[in-house]
């Protein structure tokens, strides 16, 4: 057993549902992981035969594949000498298109519809709503269906997140995500790259 450090986003912008790592925190998380750990790729760490003790070693990791691991990470990454595994969701790379709980969690914040119909069988009673009126409202919301819609099968989530999106068409889905270019960057700069 050693200590992984697992990030998502890391940005100087807020968000109220999901907020990301600040810049300077994590510069400062970086500089305390690699003062006071040997930092190794996990990936060999699992497939190696050496022992990695637990209080000499730590791994660094993201998840997801969004833009400001290269825009704001990379760098202080590199400063730091800080070896870092990238997993990233080939869906969102190729679409430029968040995690769908990215997606449900930002037109609920700032959508100015109120009504949708989300009567489908599946969904809880409290969660078959067909007004929504202000943005409290919607964030609650969406506090509660996220946990649930993680809780049921791909096909029926789909259907809800489908749903939403073509009813909620009085914004654009954020670009937050690398491209392929932005992989191939980090990947010559020596960090680990696993396409799921």
């Amino acid at each position: 057993m050693i200590r992984n450090f697992l990030f998502h986003r890391v940005t100087p912008k807020r968000d109220r549902l999901w907020d990301p790592m600040d810049v300077k925190l994590f510069e400062r998380c970086i500089k305390y992981i690699t003062k006071n750990y040997k930092v190794a790729l996990i990936e060999d760490v699992v497939f190696s035969n050496k022992l990695y003790t637990k209080n000499e070693y730590a791994t660094v990791m993201f998840d997801d594949g969004y833009k400001d691991n290269i825009e704001y990470a990379a760098d202080i990454l590199y400063k730091y000498k800080c070896k870092a595994s990238f997993y990233v969701v080939t869906n969102c790379i190729e679409k430029n298109i968040p995690t769908w709980t990215n997606i449900l969690e930002h037109i609920f914040q700032y959508t100015n519809i109120s009504d949708i119909d989300l009567s489908f069988d599946f969904l809880t009673e409290d969660l078959k709503v067909k007004k929504l009126l202000t943005r409290e409202e919607r964030i609650n919301y969406i506090i509660k269906l996220k946990p649930f819609l993680k809780k049921i099968s791909q096909e029926n989530r789909t259907l809800v997140i489908d749903k939403v999106i073509q009813t909620f068409t009085d914004l654009k889905i954020p670009e937050l995500m690398m491209n392929w270019n932005d992989l191939k960057e980090l990947k010559n700069a020596g960090y680990y790259i696993l396409i799921l």
